[in-house]
């Protein structure tokens, strides 16, 4: 009867730590608007199969979520609350496999604790709650775990064909997910290596393999450009020390929360502990695996950013429940093996899971952190707007689906650019003006919605055209992260310059990096002391440069001295020259403020550039700096 009652004390704490990931998972589900990656899966998911295949080939190579969501929104329907259910049950499912992966590695009690410190994941909660691949990406990658940890002792031919699937569907989740299953196949083939079979062991695993190929290499080889594409990303590096932390902090406290460095700290000092610990228990079979689950993702995403990087944390949601796993086993082998130090690495776990409370607790209730609220700005454009004569316009134009998920049909959409994914190597230009035009001669009034403007329009060019030539009406409403912004069209109409010219053309080049086409001065050569000075310089990119230069427009006296200077990056911040592509023309706009104090009289304007060390660039002539106005007359 005690046995019996043991037993069933065993199967209720699972039981209860699968109860607790599924309130977590379902408290506030909806309190956060949909977003953009959201709205981008539904757009997808909504297309009929034929159709939705083909369209995934050219943006996306994983499509086993898309398929899922698709035919879950036909059973279930397409509300925020249904769709994003559908993450939840995922994310519990992974939450189950790691008990079990846990308790298979080292047993029931490293299994039960391992799937509490999933349950309990800031990071984990977060795209427990939303329509993307990530949840059942976890709850993949630890089935493909689960089986592959029992490789070693022979497969049935049951476990085999699952395993050939569930790799396979792993893969399709996630072409991330393939650093981890690479790894931990690897592994099996090391161990296979130095025992030398048995082939009974080793047949079942190659043909497990070769179904997860079989499946996959078709989808792979015609999604192959799209695989590789580097265009969602910025060119340049982010030092990988940064990295490392940027990961470490969203395995523990979550992204919301930077501000709890030290539950970031204590989770990097238990991985320190755990590999001690692993190399203490000559790293054994379990710890090998877990190891090798926690490192090849992160080493996978380090090694792809070294020449460009390709990060975001979500992308490293497999390795999360590996750490909780090697943090179990520690443990587990320090409480069986000394109580004291056991019980210290114990306390040390509570008090990360403590701080992990906090950073979900930020992620549920700190506005500062919450998603770009689309739902509003939707729900403001509906009591306050007019279909029949507004347009929308949207900078950047990638998220148009979000706005028609909330919308409809009911108002016009002009995306600015009309993708459906950004392109950080193709901002806008002003041929793109041809779809303001188009806009402003189809409506009376125009919604501008901005969001991640410095991906597509990182020069403002969209906004400053239309503060610059239209009427613009009060907006009352704060968005966050989203702006709003209405514009009236002019009674007489309104056409943007698609093909802007330089007021005053110029032909300097500093060869093999750019030219200089022109400039437009306002308010021309003669000006008022006081009165800023507005330059509008003409670039074209002459090839690619690897390196940022900088601009310096200064004004100088006939003394000699400088009386006012303007200096920044050429372009800006979002879009500086080392990521500018040849022949590309760009207008770049500077403000020279003129003190009141100046002195009248004749001055020269002259534009210097140099490098990020402040060496100057010398023209063909040797010369330090360009003469653009030989006399500004100042009065």
């Amino acid at each position: 009867m005690l046995q019996r009652s043991n037993r069933s004390n065993r199967s209720l704490f699972p039981a209860a730590v699968l109860l607790l990931a599924f309130a977590l998972r379902l408290f506030r589900l909806t309190a956060q608007s949909f977003w953009y990656d959201e709205g981008f899966t539904v757009y997808f998911a909504k297309m009929p199969l034929g159709e939705q295949l083909a369209a995934l080939q050219v943006v996306s190579p994983i499509p086993f979520h898309y398929l899922l969501v698709s035919g879950w929104m036909r059973l279930a329907g397409e509300s925020p609350y249904v769709l994003r259910y559908l993450s939840v049950m995922g994310s519990v499912l992974a939450v189950g496999l790691c008990y079990r992966l846990g308790r298979e590695l080292g047993g029931p009690r490293v299994g039960l604790l391992a799937a509490l410190g999933l349950t309990l994941s800031p990071m984990h909660i977060y795209y427990a709650q939303e329509v993307r691949t990530y949840g059942w990406l976890s709850a993949l990658m630890l089935a493909s775990a689960l089986l592959l940890q029992r490789v070693p002792r022979g497969l049935s031919w049951k476990e085999t064909l699952a395993l050939g699937i569930v790799q396979a569907l792993t893969l399709l989740a996630h072409i991330y997910s393939a650093f981890t299953l690479l790894a931990l196949n690897l592994l099996l083939l090391g161990i296979f290596l130095l025992r030398r079979g048995p082939w009974e062991t080793i047949r079942p695993w190659l043909l497990a393999n070769g179904i997860s190929l079989l499946l996959t290499a078709p989808w792979f080889w015609a999604a192959r450009q799209t695989a590789i594409s580097t265009a969602l990303y910025f060119r340049g590096t982010v030092p990988l020390p940064t990295l490392l932390w940027q990961m470490v902090q969203a395995f523990s406290v979550g992204e919301a929360s930077p501000t709890l460095w030290q539950g970031a700290l204590l989770f990097l000092a238990l991985a320190v502990l755990a590999l001690l610990v692993a190399l203490w228990q000559r790293l054994e079979w379990p710890w090998r695996f877990a190891l090798t689950g926690a490192l090849a993702p992160v080493v996978g995403i380090l090694l792809a950013s070294l020449e460009r990087t390709r990060y975001t944390s979500r992308y490293t949601i497999a390795a999360l429940p590996f750490f909780f796993l090697l943090f179990a086993m520690s443990w587990h082998a320090l409480w069986k093996r000394w109580r004291p130090v056991g019980a210290a690495y114990g306390l040390l776990l509570l008090l990360l899971f403590g701080y992990m409370g906090l950073g979900g607790y930020n992620q549920f209730y700190d506005p500062a952190f919450f998603r770009p609220d689309f739902r509003a700005v939707s729900g403001y454009i509906q009591e306050h707007g007019d279909p029949a004569q507004d347009g929308i316009v949207l900078v950047g134009g990638h998220f148009h689906p979000i706005l028609r998920y909330f919308l409809g049909e009911t108002f016009a959409l002009y995306p600015m650019p009309d993708n459906i994914i950004h392109n950080v190597d193709d901002p806008l230009n002003y041929r793109d003006l041809a779809t303001l035009n188009e806009a402003a001669a189809q409506h009376r009034r125009l919604w501008l919605v901005l969001w991640q403007r410095e991906l597509a329009d990182p020069a403002g060019m969209v906004l400053d055209q239309l503060v610059g030539h239209t009427l613009r009406h009060i907006v009352f409403g704060e968005f966050g992260e989203i702006d709003l912004l209405l514009f009236e069209m002019p009674q007489a109409g309104v056409t943007f310059d698609t093909d802007p010219t330089p007021q005053m053309p110029l032909a300097h080049e500093w060869p093999g990096r750019v030219a200089l086409r022109g400039y437009t001065l306002e308010p021309g050569a003669t000006v008022n002391r006081g009165q800023p000075l507005h330059l509008t310089l003409f670039w074209r990119a002459l090839a690619e440069m690897d390196e940022d230069f900088f601009a310096s427009v200064q004004l100088i006296g006939a003394d000699g001295q400088l009386y006012a200077q303007a200096d920044h990056i050429a372009y800006n911040d979002f879009y500086p020259s080392s990521q500018w592509r040849a022949g590309e023309e760009l207008l770049d706009r500077y403000q020279l403020d003129l003190p009141s104090a100046l002195p009248p009289g004749r001055y020269q304007l002259i534009l210097v550039l140099y490098d990020r060390a402040g060496s100057r660039w010398l023209t063909p002539e040797r010369r330090e700096f360009v003469e653009l106005v030989a006399g500004i007359e100042i009065k």
